[in-house]
């Protein structure tokens, strides 16, 4: 089960799982908030994400990009390995 928190200041903050019964979820989610600026993606507390999940981010990420809107990913200990072999904007902490 995924769990998302949106603050005031564009930081959506998921924890749980990130996987394939919550992907479109996820994506459905952050475009609803209609973000025009850069957006983080608190993930430190996402104990688990799969392919889908990962394809979910790599779209938002593209989505975003082809607007000008950035996406700074911030990983849990768990899963930032999983995110060195993937082309997003990811801070290690």
């Amino acid at each position: 089960m995924m769990n998302l928190t949106f603050d005031t200041d564009n930081t959506i903050r998921i924890s749980g799982s990130v996987d394939i019964f919550c992907a479109e979820q996820l994506k459905t989610a952050v475009h609803d908030q209609g973000y025009t600026s850069h957006i983080t993606l608190d993930m430190q507390k996402v104990e688990y994400i799969d392919s889908s999940g990962i394809g979910a981010l790599i779209s938002l990420y593209n989505e975003f990009a082809a607007r000008s809107i950035t996406i700074t990913i911030l990983p849990s200990p768990g899963i930032a390995r999983i995110f060195g072999h993937v082309p997003l904007n990811v801070e290690n902490g």
